[in-house]
Order: structure tokens, then sequence, then C-alpha cells
């Protein structure tokens, strides 16, 4: 699987249509058997090759951890040790996110969180709360737009400095932790991220905590095949979340797994 990614399904592409025109050209024209269907009805195989290389790319694009699109992810972490970290999504949350910080400190519990830059303005006492309590912080991108993925490359980085320069100036550390927004990776996404020191994080377990009502179905969902080094991934910004965060924590340490930093687990600097 390693070489199946965009660069290589680009290149058989081309290869495949550059050869099928050859043909086209040199070969025929001809009348009989599949050589004349092939030259009266081209349209029959140069849709399906289009529509391959269309439909392959943008699919894998939302699942970053087949590694179609960049090798610069990572989805989990030592696998020789029983570490599990917990990351959350999408604040600061001016009413959550301080009701998560308090659970995570009852039960001293390390986690890191991935902010919108766009939400840091008056909530940087939030963020600042969260680095002072020893938790780390990544970037989310500051607009997290539903078009965020389809800007260029420059565009991208621009909004990401945004991000940066916010945080930085509240607790004086230039992050290195980015997770994309909607777990979205395609071309631009990896050619903005080449122009920064940023490492993309991802995660093993995707909780749905956005989309579910069910705080039962939620832990059974996350706590059903817990692995060493998985990344957990949650929101702070979602009632749902705090109600059963300490219970997802007890049950979590009741499966004999210790909860660490993203620092620990991945054994990579998240400030550079």
């Amino acid at each position: 699987m390693k070489r199946f990614n965009f660069k290589t399904v680009t290149l058989l592409f081309f290869i495949l249509l550059l050869t099928m025109n050859l043909v086209r050209w040199f070969v025929f024209p001809c009348e009989k058997g599949l050589c004349g269907f092939f030259y009266h009805h081209p349209l029959i195989f140069y849709i399906p090759l289009f529509s391959f290389y269309l439909f392959v790319p943008v699919v894998l694009s939302f699942f970053p951890c087949t590694r179609f699109h960049t090798r610069n992810i990572i989805c989990h972490g030592d696998l020789s040790e029983k570490w599990i970290s917990i990351t959350f999504d999408d604040g600061p949350d001016p009413t959550l996110t301080p009701k998560v910080l308090d659970i995570l400190k009852k039960q001293s519990v390390p986690a890191c969180f991935f902010l919108i830059g766009k939400k840091i303005p008056e909530n940087e006492g939030v963020v600042k709360r969260i680095f002072l309590e020893g938790h780390e912080t990544g970037n989310h991108s500051y607009s997290h737009s539903n078009a965020w993925d389809f800007q260029l490359p420059r565009k991208m980085h621009q909004d990401l400095m945004k991000t940066e320069l916010l945080v930085e100036n509240i607790i004086h550390r230039k992050m290195g932790l980015f997770r994309p927004p909607y777990g979205v990776v395609n071309p631009m996404v990896e050619s903005a991220i080449q122009r920064t020191p940023y490492t993309m994080i991802a995660w093993s377990i995707r909780s749905f905590d956005t989309l579910s009502s069910d705080e039962g179905h939620l832990l059974r969902r996350i706590t059903k095949n817990l692995k060493p080094g998985d990344i957990i991934l949650l929101h702070d910004n979602r009632q749902i979340t705090v109600n059963f965060l300490e219970t997802l924590i007890i049950a979590i340490r009741e499966q004999g797994f210790q909860i660490v930093s993203l620092e620990k687990l991945l054994k990579i600097p998240v400030y550079v």
C-alpha cells in the first residue's frame, strides 16, 4: 500500500491515457472486433478511466490514515506500551472547554486541544488555562470553513499562520502539530503543510461525538477495541462529550491503559 498514493495513481492515469491515445492515433482505424469497437466507441473506455482518477483521490482524501495524499501524518503512537492519548477538536469553547478541563484536572489526565483560530479572540483565558494546566495545543486552522480544503495552498498557509500567531501570543510557544479540518487531506493541504514545520495528526479512534446523542453508544464505540498507541478524537464543544468524559477515562483505565500526552505517545515535540 505504500506505493498506492496520489502520485502513483496520477502517473498510472497519464500512462494509460497516453497509451490509449497513441493506439488510437497510430494503430487505428480498424473495423473489426474489439479494435473496431474501441475505435468507434472510445468514450466507453475513457469515461471509466477518468472516473477512476477522479473518484479514488476524492474518496481517499476523507481517510487520512490511508496516507494516499501524504506520508506526513500520524494516526497512532507507540505500540509497545499500553498508552493512549485523548485529543479534542474545535475549541476553545467558552462554556464547555472549561468543563472538560475540570474533568481532566480531577482525573489527572493530559490531553491535546486542536484549536480553531477564529474562536480564540475573547477566549484567550481558556487557551492560557489549557497550556498552564499541562495540556498541549495544536493548530486546527483559523476558519475551519466547509471550503477550507478547496483553497490554494498559499491561502491555507495564511490561514494556519493566523491561528499560530494568536496562540503564540498567549502561550509564547510555537505549535508543531496540525489536524486538518474535518480530517480531509488532499494535495492542496499537503502542499500547504510542506511550507510549515507542522506534523499532521489524525486519529485511530473517531468517536463521532458530534453526531451521537447516546452516551452509552459512544462509550462502547471507543472502548470496545482499544489498542496500545490509540489516539482518540473527541470535541470539547459538545455537551455529550462533557457528560461521558469522566466515565470514559475510568473505563480506559479499567482496561489497564495509561492516558498520556501526545508528546509521550508519539515521541515527537509538540512545540517547535
